[in-house]
């Protein structure tokens, strides 16, 4: 499993937090924090990588600024 962070602008509720924490779940990652403006999550770097995190919060209405992984 890697490990991601991501930057994320345009989230400004708690609702906000939900949708984008279901994205990620519907992506087949793990969330681990989803705070308003940034998430984190585990996922398998085979199956997923990081145009795939930007398109998923992009479909949620948000978008990814930054993203790393380790």
């Amino acid at each position: 499993m890697t490990h991601a962070t991501m930057t994320i602008e345009g989230m400004t509720c708690e609702h906000c937090v939900k949708t984008t924490r279901t994205a990620l779940e519907e992506l087949g990652a793990k969330p681990t924090r989803v705070d308003i403006g940034a998430a984190e999550a585990d996922y398998d770097e085979t199956r997923i990588n990081e145009r795939s995190f930007a398109e998923a919060i992009a479909n949620a209405g948000y978008e990814m600024t930054t993203f790393s992984s380790r």
